[in-house]
């Protein structure tokens, strides 16, 4: 049997179902009352509830919230009561334990799928991870051809997409350490990234980066240049397909994939040199160097990846980033009604959060809403603060919430690594 090396959390993108806990399990009585930022949070039975071990526990919370004041809402009374349903993740990363951002992506195209079949496909392109939980992450363009995260989405070091398309790209992408030591999360403020290529060695490690120079523009004295079809616009269906000769090309990609201009992430085994002139379409690139170090590495076969990396010195070593809409919590204060673009937070729906505690800890929640039949109300803005803000949060950001909202958990007698099989439930537990 494999050895399980490390267990995942994964923030996923391009998401786009929305599963409600549906487990017949013993209720537990509850009566916490919070209050903070003009909200007010109170736990009337947590009914379904978890330790895991590794530091990470659950619990879904039968609860009810309340905005206690003027300006913080829009279409309801204060002061009411609104009956709502939570899922909250307690997370303790360390080495063994990593938060991932994550998407669905295959050959030239992105995915938009469920979390759970995301799950699956981390684990089955991650040998020796297994997810233990995940949540949907950053809003996507779910009316646009190209269903694409509307920030950035990066996980592992893999850049899938390193650059924003939020209303202020410098500000809202959220960095993840996975170091256990102090707080992990920050709201990183990166403006450029720059097009690396990756060397593998027959390990599948990579042994060597360069720099690129040039993308689709011929290389210079001792320069590196890469080639890729470009959209014609951000997030469009039409690609600009580009013309090379004289270059180490890449026929079939693993991935190949490209939404906005300076956006590409490329995986795959060079097919061979084309003296000729060919056409670059979906799922191919090419490298052309003029760079002798290089050229005396390329070769048939040899696995390389080109992707934009950041070199920000704030953000050095971090590998793990995702982009979100707005900030919620700044160190203990509640931010978010200072955005101009936040007037969506003084509504109810359902919602997906992120938040750390002043030791490292990492909450990640999820509220059910536009139910009302059923207790579930969702959240506004200032109500997501106060979730937070009620297990210690000091820091919070929101992610994307409507339909997209959802959050899954491994059963807890599946968590003996030894007896997990790959069989979903239709609720957000699963084998």
């Amino acid at each position: 049997m494999k050895k399980i090396n490390k267990i995942c959390l994964c923030l996923l993108s391009f998401l786009m179902a929305f599963f409600v806990v549906a487990l017949q399990i013993d209720v537990f009585a509850s009566d916490t009352k919070f209050s903070s930022f003009g909200a007010t949070y109170q736990i009337k039975e947590i009914a379904d509830e978890y330790d895991f071990g590794y530091g990470i526990t659950y619990q879904r919370e039968i609860s009810t919230s309340s905005v206690t004041q003027s300006g913080l809402s829009t279409g309801f009374s204060l002061n009411v009561d609104s009956a709502q349903q939570a899922h909250v993740l307690t997370v303790k990363p360390s080495e063994d334990v990593l938060l991932v951002p994550y998407t669905f992506v295959d050959g030239g195209q992105w995915h938009a799928v469920t979390v759970k079949k995301a799950a699956l496909q981390y684990e089955a392109t991650h040998p020796g991870y297994k997810v233990v939980a995940a949540v949907n992450g950053d809003f996507f363009k779910i009316n646009d051809v190209i269903k694409a995260s509307t920030g950035v989405t990066i996980g592992q070091g893999e850049y899938y997409k390193a650059k924003s398309n939020h209303s202020n790209s410098a500000i809202n992408t959220l960095a993840i350490r996975n170091s256990g030591e102090g707080k992990q999360l920050f709201t990183a403020n990166i403006k450029e990234s720059y097009p690396i290529l990756s060397i593998y060695n027959e390990n599948d490690e990579i042994i060597k980066k360069y720099d690129i120079n040039n993308v689709n523009k011929e290389p210079g004295n001792n320069e590196i240049s890469l080639f890729y079809a470009q959209r014609e616009e951000n997030f469009g269906r039409n690609l600009i397909n580009q013309k090379i000769n004289n270059a180490w090309y890449v026929n079939q990609a693993l991935y190949g994939v490209t939404t906005i201009k300076d956006s590409f992430y490329g995986v795959g085994n060079i097919t061979g040199f084309t003296e000729k002139e060919i056409e670059l379409k979906v799922n191919q690139f090419a490298i052309k160097s003029n760079n002798n170090e290089l050229n005396n590495i390329l070769k048939d076969n040899l696995k390389i990846r080109v992707q934009y990396e950041y070199k920000d010195p704030s953000v050095e070593g971090v590998e793990n980033f995702i982009g979100f809409p707005y900030q919620l919590i700044e160190n203990g204060k509640y931010i978010a009604q200072d955005q101009p673009t936040n007037s969506n937070g003084q509504y109810r729906h359902p919602r997906t959060m992120i938040g750390q505690k002043e030791n490292g800890d990492v909450v990640l929640a999820v509220v059910d809403g536009r139910q009302t039949h059923k207790g579930m109300y969702g959240v506004t803005g200032v109500e997501m603060s106060t979730i937070l803000a009620s297990v210690g949060c000091v820091d919070a950001w929101n992610l994307d919430g409507g339909g997209s909202s959802t959050m899954i958990v491994r059963k807890q007698h599946g968590w003996d690594f030894g007896n997990i099989n790959n069989g979903f439930n239709e609720n957000c537990f699963y084998d």
